[in-house]
């Protein structure tokens, strides 16, 4: 299940709830996509400059330890908490006002939390993980 979340779920997970979001949140919806696309294409940039800016080397971990090889980028920020992160601080902030609405954006939360849990299996420090979720 990491390997198929590692490889798919950042890149499936939010254009799906995007689209639903946008074509079924309403108003609300409509403007809380634009927010979340928004916020994207402003952070997958900047993730990229304070990566090598920072050049946090990953953990030593012996290579027959993954389940799937390491990339060779440096460790923060991370790419996938980030993403995740800042896709559902917009979505609590903005999309609610009603109790469905709440409970949609609550829904992101175990989607996040297993791609936190993820992201440190895969070699990134805790650190790396929380210090992705108060940037965003």
């Amino acid at each position: 299940m990491m390997i198929w979340l590692t490889k798919y779920w950042r890149e499936e997970f939010w254009p799906i709830a995007i689209i639903l979001l946008y074509g079924f949140g309403g108003l609300r919806g409509k403007r809380t996509t634009l927010v979340i696309v928004i916020s994207m294409l402003i952070l997958v940039p900047l993730r990229l400059l304070a990566k090598n800016i920072l050049a946090r080397s990953r953990p030593s971990i012996s290579k027959s330890d993954f389940l799937i090889a390491a990339d060779s980028e440096y460790t923060f920020p991370s790419g996938h908490a980030l993403i995740l992160s800042a896709g559902a601080a917009v979505s609590l902030a903005l999309f609610r006002g009603s109790t469905k609405n709440l409970i949609i954006s609550l829904n992101l939360l175990p989607n996040n939390t297993c791609m936190y849990v993820e992201s440190i299996c895969w070699g990134h420090y805790p650190s790396d993980v929380i210090g992705d979720i108060i940037t965003s």
